[in-house]
């Protein structure tokens, strides 16, 4: 009952202006929402709604992280990639989400890879008292009864080396960040900017006015639109709405 009356009022959220503004201003939180609004419609609304998801996990949202593991774990708003699924779960864990590790488990079965899938599994266990990741390893050890506890113990001791790796480059990461914010730029073909840049470039979000009047507020990468934005025409009406690629829109 509290999911369909939740599911309810994000649906009547539709189109708010207020949370469409939140959510292309980086507000986290607006950008789960914004998401969920989008998640189980089309094809193109699944894209987007993959997009916010994974730019929220990379600003270090674990449970952002689990849903796009999920996503390419499951094919939603992108082809399957149980690769990109293991990696985004790992990093699910390494930002706090626990739940993550059995979602890497079920990964590391479907792929064979059941040592690995016992080693997450024993961690969702032992640490957090998971009664799936519980069921789950006793129903794998049966299957393998010449496992050994030594060879858990390096399985785990990998998983928590790769979790370590993870945090470590999420900080280093945040150390080379250079972006910062300009008050006001001109670009070579007379646009005016406005936003985040790196590199003397559009780099973030931002709005760019053009020469002849249009309005682009959205996300730029490398001084082209990139990522989700809206054009407006010069008599304020939005020309386009949704993705962008290398300044382009993505219909």
């Amino acid at each position: 009952l509290f999911l369909l009356l939740f599911s309810l009022w994000l649906n009547n959220l539709r189109g708010n202006p207020l949370l469409d503004s939140l959510a292309q201003s980086g507000n986290t939180k607006a950008q789960f929402y914004f998401a969920q609004l989008y998640y189980n419609d089309s094809s193109t609304k699944q894209k987007e709604a993959l997009y916010w998801i994974k730019k929220m996990g990379l600003k270090g949202n674990a449970l952002a992280c689990q849903y796009t593991g999920r996503a390419y774990w499951k094919g939603l708003g992108t082809s399957k990639n149980s690769l990109k699924a293991k990696d985004w779960f790992l990093k699910a864990y390494a930002m706090g989400d626990p739940d993550s590790l059995s979602f890497l488990g079920k990964v590391m079965e479907e792929d064979q890879k059941l040592l690995e899938a016992v080693a997450a599994y024993e961690i969702a266990y032992q640490k957090y008292k998971s009664k799936e990741a519980g069921y789950r390893l006793k129903e794998i050890k049966s299957n393998l009864p010449t496992i050994s506890e030594d060879t858990i113990a390096e399985k785990i001791s990998i998983l928590r080396q790769k979790v370590s790796e993870i945090n470590d480059s999420s900080l280093k990461s945040k150390q080379r960040d250079k972006i910062k914010s300009a008050d006001r730029i001109v670009l070579e073909d007379g646009s005016t900017y406005q936003g985040k840049i790196l590199d003397g470039k559009p780099h973030g979000f931002g709005k760019k006015l053009t020469y002849d009047g249009q309005l682009y507020i959205g996300d730029f990468h490398q001084g082209n639109e990139s990522g989700y934005g809206t054009l407006f025409s010069k008599k304020g009406m939005i020309s386009y709405q949704g993705l962008w690629n290398a300044g382009s829109p993505q219909p």
